[in-house]
């Protein structure tokens, strides 16, 4: 699956809402703001001519133009993100069913970014300046947290084809024991044990983090659950190679 990106623009709306200079590490070319929208702001701010409102309506149309590009910037975001959260596939019910539950997310947030682009044009000076501070906070509460479980998802629905690999490799390694009747053998027995443990180890974070990501909890959790669910199912599949081997000895004998 592709690697989402989510460029950071949080700092673009704090410096549109003061008139700031602004120095942010863009991933995506497309949300630079333009730098001298920027020092047009700080002149009129600075310009000591006898015309202030001259001064004001000229600050205001740059606040504005900077706002929109603001506003672009994220749009195309969230598009970028909805474009890839879409290409994920999965065979899990489980992980069709979170798919369904963060979909009109996109078309919601979509929708919120049009209407704020839409009242750009009726801002006043004081209105520019509240406009961006209100996105960006609106950014903190519902975007961040979000897309980050968004990420998540991303990456345990990915994951999700690997449990139901290591699944099916035991449950065949299992009825092979059954089949050659070798559920005596004591040094398998512990083999098969084992390996269940681990995979019941890995099932059971695999079940966190799924739960993390439907109640919108802590992201950083969830990728620890993942995480820890990957390391238990990587010993798994080591368990069950093992074990395989075991068997085969056993059956040559």
């Amino acid at each position: 699956m592709k690697k989402i990106f989510i460029p950071i623009i949080a700092g673009l709306l704090i410096s549109a809402a003061s008139g700031g200079n602004v120095a942010v590490a863009q991933q995506d070319a497309a949300c630079e703001l333009s730098r001298e929208k920027f020092a047009e702001i700080s002149g009129a701010q600075n310009d000591l001519a006898p015309d202030s409102t001259g001064r004001i309506r000229e600050e205001l149309r740059v606040r504005k133009s900077l706002l929109r590009e603001v506003v672009d910037c994220a749009t195309k975001e969230l598009s970028s993100l909805k474009s890839d959260f879409e290409k994920i596939k999965s065979g899990s019910q489980e992980a069709r069913a979170l798919q369904a539950q963060f979909s009109p997310w996109f078309s919601e947030t979509l929708n919120y970014y049009a209407l704020q682009k839409s009242a750009i044009n009726d801002l006043g000076l004081q209105g520019s300046k509240d406009f961006a501070r209100n996105v960006h906070a609106w950014r903190g509460g519902n975007f961040r947290p979000t897309s980050k479980t968004i990420l998540q998802f991303a990456v345990w629905a990915q994951n999700q084809e690997f449990v139901q690999i290591a699944q099916n490799r035991l449950n065949q390694v299992k009825r092979a024991i059954d089949v050659f009747g070798l559920g005596i053998n004591e040094e398998i027995r512990e083999g098969s044990r084992a390996a269940e443990i681990e995979l019941q180890k890995a099932l059971a974070l695999n079940r966190q983090a799924k739960e993390i990501i439907r109640t919108y909890g802590d992201s950083d959790e969830a990728g620890k659950a993942t995480k820890y669910s990957l390391e238990f199912l990587a010993s798994t599949y080591q368990k069950i190679l093992e074990l395989a081997e075991k068997i085969n000895k056993a059956i040559v004998r």
